[in-house]
């Protein structure tokens, strides 16, 4: 399912990151729970894509302040900021490099 929502970012999405359950602290890492969105307008209107498991439906969640930076950096953000409070939605810029013709070559 990853590669639906980079090929969205990629052609013009914005990604999206939401806390649905704000942080606590265990030892030396930032527990919580996070969503990643896809917003685009398709047909003149808004849609918010969530980021898929991959065999299922159901959105995947998120579990560590370490993952959500990860996969932002798989999905091409190159500054991501990682909501802390339930609610807020943060907006991550991506970036994806041009392929060079001779990477088409071998």
């Amino acid at each position: 399912m990853e590669s639906h929502f980079k090929d969205a970012l990629k052609n013009g999405a914005v990604l999206e990151i939401e806390c649905i359950s704000a942080i606590t602290h265990s030892s030396n890492n930032l527990r919580g729970e996070w969503l990643f969105f896809a917003r685009e307008v398709l047909n003149g209107r808004v849609v918010r894509s969530a980021l898929c498991s991959y065999r299922k439906t159901d959105p995947r969640v998120i579990k560590t302040a370490q993952g959500v930076a990860s996969l932002a950096a798989n999905l091409g953000a190159t500054v991501a900021s990682i909501p802390f409070v339930e609610g807020k939605v943060v907006v991550c810029e991506v970036s994806f490099p041009e392929a060079s013709a001779e990477d088409g070559d071998n």
